[in-house]
């Protein structure tokens, strides 16, 4: 049988997408409301926000834009309050992407498939053996999902000598 989140750690395991603990720390100025962590994209059930030592709660203190690493303050903190954040980022996929990834690996793998009752092969009816091939065939929907993103990455140069670097380009993925 299998356990979702033993297959989103085995997908990430395999595409060398680990969690990585982040602190982002700010004073605020008591105009600004949009916070850009540095880093992206970003678990939402392990970000921690305080404001001058008091926790902040979503969505009424704020919300999180996790695929960007935006977190957008409802009210501004206070002139010289102090911001601190803690939680969790990968390198390329949020949970929920895998998720997708995941769930498009079952219904190709269990196309039309019965159990031995009749009933339709879901997640939680897969054999453990089947497991690994599940987090494989998750694994190639990310890879060919980073190899699109990829085929965007380039530098643009113009003929008077102009040049945008890709980092720079506006409009660009989270990956």
């Amino acid at each position: 049988m299998a356990i979702l989140s033993d297959l989103i750690s085995r997908t990430r395991l395999e595409l060398g997408d680990q969690p990585v603990q982040f602190t982002f720390n700010a004073v605020g100025d008591g105009t600004t409301k949009d916070f850009t962590l540095q880093c992206k994209p970003v678990d939402p059930a392990t970000l921690y926000v305080l404001v001058d030592g008091v926790a902040a709660a979503t969505p009424d203190d704020y919300t999180l834009e996790q695929d960007q690493g935006v977190v957008h303050f409802v009210n501004a903190p206070d002139l010289d309050s102090v911001i601190l954040i803690t939680g969790t980022r990968y390198r390329y996929f949020t949970d929920l992407d895998i998720v997708g990834f995941i769930n498009t690996a079952v219904e190709q793998h269990t196309h039309n498939r019965s159990d031995s009752y009749g009933s339709q092969v879901t997640i939680g009816s897969i054999p453990a053996v089947e497991e690994y091939p599940l987090c494989i065939l998750a694994t190639i929907e990310a890879l060919w999902v980073l190899s699109t993103d990829a085929a965007f990455d380039i530098n643009i140069t113009a003929p008077d000598g102009v040049t945008i670097p890709r980092s720079q380009q506006i409009g660009r993925a989270h990956v």
